[in-house]
């Protein structure tokens, strides 16, 4: 599983119902892992699962792979 951000695009976020993210616990492979507000919030997702991810919410959320940036150690 790969982590994603899920995020309601700004335009959009007076239109997308309060509840939006309890429907994401029914999709299989999604695993909603924290919520950061109404807006946002951090998923892990199988590749079907971010595929119906986005087929459900690709109209109204930005879906994004999180990127770890770790320092390089010096030798």
């Amino acid at each position: 599983m790969s982590e994603y951000i899920v995020a309601v695009k700004r335009e959009q976020r007076g239109q997308v119902p309060a509840d939006w993210a309890d429907a994401l616990e029914d999709l299989d492979g999604v695993t909603v892992t924290k919520r950061s507000g109404k807006n946002r919030l951090s998923v892990q997702a199988t590749p079907e699962g971010i595929e119906a991810l986005r087929k459900k919410l690709g109209g109204f959320c930005h879906i994004e792979p999180v990127i770890v940036h770790h320092p390089i150690r010096s030798r």
